[in-house]
């Protein structure tokens, strides 16, 4: 099976802190939950790298580009 790269765009890599920050507002482990629960599901990427259908939205996509959703139950934040 073909082991394929994930790449994080630095456009990602600040949103994700930007998410991580704004749970923590309200609780540092809820933060850190979402944050180990984002990287866990994203571990397996490289060896399933079409376990997610195109990403329908990305203009020109060559089949690189995957859509990619994660439902966190549990989380609440007011």
């Amino acid at each position: 099976m073909e082991e394929i790269a994930v790449i994080w765009t630095e456009t990602t890599k600040k949103q994700l802190q930007e998410i991580y920050l704004y749970i923590a507002e309200e609780s540092i482990l809820q933060a850190d939950k979402v944050f180990n629960k984002l990287a866990q599901s994203t571990a397996g990427l490289p060896n399933h790298p079409k376990k997610h259908p195109l990403d329908k939205y990305k203009t020109n996509n060559n089949g690189d580009y995957r859509a990619y959703e994660l439902s966190i139950t549990g989380f609440r934040t007011e």
